[in-house]
């Protein structure tokens, strides 16, 4: 619109510049003078229309470049939001399986420490037992020797032995329960040879044997004897 407004303020500039002093009106007729400006407007009428024309086109063009510019451009930032989208839900993965891992971790570190306790108190069990089967083993050799020494060769030459007492003299037969039962189930540790023997002790040893083995007499008049004498080997 412009451009046409131009085209009339030349046109009528050159319509004045025609119009001029007498003395210019001789060189060009008024008539060949409209002719030449009514191409000149039309010239310009058509240089400003194809000038308009090429305005659209090129509007046109600069929108259609601007559209696909935009539609990039959202595409890109589509891509873009996707990535970011994507890393989140790699990173939440990432997290939920650093936590099973942790939690799976914290699990296997219990266990072994549940095992390792329960070791230690199989260790210590095993301590005690080792402990109890040391001690037995000690009492079992104490009592190997204790056997051994009262099945060892009795040497003694003593036949008998009378014990006097008030209720009537008893008759140990020395010799025969030595072979039969050893040194050792009478005198103990202690070097045989004679020792006191109260009733308590007498009764305890001899008569609970008696019992025991369920051989010898139990009663007291088969032990004590207001009559007998003793016969000892030298």
């Amino acid at each position: 619109m412009k451009k046409k407004l131009s085209v009339v303020a030349l046109t009528a500039v050159l319509m004045l510049w025609g119009c001029g002093p007498d003395e210019k009106k001789d060189e060009a007729p008024v008539s060949e003078t409209m002719a030449v400006a009514e191409q000149s407007l039309e010239k310009a009428i058509e240089a400003t229309e194809a000038a308009e024309e090429q305005l659209v086109e090129t509007t046109k063009e600069a929108a259609e470049e601007i559209k696909a510019a935009d539609e990039v451009v959202e595409k890109t930032i589509i891509a873009e939001e996707e990535k970011v989208a994507e890393a989140a839900e790699a990173v939440s993965a990432a997290a939920v399986s650093a936590a099973a891992v942790s939690a799976a971790a914290t699990e296997v570190i219990e266990a072994v420490e549940e095992k390792i306790e329960i070791k230690a108190v199989q260790e210590e069990a095993v301590a005690v037992q080792e402990e109890k089967v040391a001690a037995a083993e000690k009492v079992e050799e104490k009592a190997a020797t204790v056997v051994a020494e009262s099945r060892q060769p009795v040497t003694t030459t003593v036949e008998s032995v009378v014990i006097d007492n008030k209720n009537g003299k008893v008759v140990l037969l020395h010799k025969k329960h030595a072979e039969a039962f050893g040194c050792a189930a009478c005198h103990g540790d202690q070097e045989p040879g004679p020792f006191e023997l109260g009733k308590e002790k007498a009764h305890a040893l001899c008569q609970g044997c008696h019992k025991e083995k369920q051989a010898g007499p139990t009663s007291c008049a088969k032990c004590h004897q207001k009559k007998v004498q003793a016969v000892e080997g030298c």
